[in-house]
């Protein structure tokens, strides 16, 4: 897409959301970088993705927006060195067919270790309109959390009035539900008491949109 059309694209969408126009440009560069990974083998033969973007960009175009992609892993993925190279490999890609975005990639320091040996990259991306590389985006993968649900292949919801023809292997919408309540439940756990009560309402919360989003799937209302 021509570049004055993406940002009209890009500033009506920020007009009927009233979502700020950082999230909508870093929303435009997470489509690009799943379609880099969808054209590279070992990453979308591997990688499952999950987390709430993954119910924005793969089920419900309308979600809230997210700033970061989250994947498990199965068979024989890529680590380390290899899955770094791989990455950037995946964005270059992306922006290469989008005509609109240069990347760069580094790895995201961990400050502790995960307990599921995560890996972590931020990817840096920069628009027609911007002298730098001002957008950013992190993408994370769990290599030792076990997907209980066979994983599908689905169609990536992309908007701006541009088509991106890639699939991703995608976590079934209920172990997104699950997963995304056990992390929840998981960091409640570990934080401290004086944080108990907003946790809890967090989870509330969330639990209640999730169980929305259920009804919304299933096509009936469980009130």
């Amino acid at each position: 897409m021509e570049s004055t059309l993406l940002r009209r694209e890009i500033s009506n969408l920020r007009k009927s959301t009233g979502i700020s126009w950082e999230i909508i440009e870093q929303d435009y560069v997470l489509s690009w970088v799943l379609y880099g990974i969808s054209k590279t083998n070992k990453l979308k033969e591997t990688m499952i993705f999950k987390g709430g973007t993954a119910l924005k960009k793969c089920y419900f175009g309308d979600y809230r927006f997210s700033q970061d992609l989250d994947f498990s892993v199965q068979g024989d993925y890529p680590k380390q060195e290899e899955l770094f190279f791989l990455i950037d490999q995946a964005c270059k890609t992306g922006g290469i067919v989008s005509e609109n975005i240069d990347f760069k990639c580094n790895r995201y320091p961990e400050r502790d270790v995960h307990p599921e040996k995560q890996e972590a990259f931020v990817v840096h991306a920069r628009l027609p309109w911007q002298r730098d590389y001002n957008t950013s985006v992190k993408i994370e993968v769990t290599t030792q959390e076990e997907v209980f649900l066979p994983a599908h292949d689905k169609k990536i919801i992309h908007g701006y009035n541009e088509s991106i023809d890639c699939k991703v292997l995608t976590y079934q919408i209920e172990e997104i539900i699950a997963e995304k309540i056990r992390a929840i439940l998981q960091f409640a756990k570990n934080s401290t008491n004086e944080d108990g009560d907003d946790h809890v309402l967090e989870i509330t919360m969330i639990c209640g949109e999730y169980y929305q989003i259920m009804n919304i799937r299933s096509g009936k209302n469980f009130y």
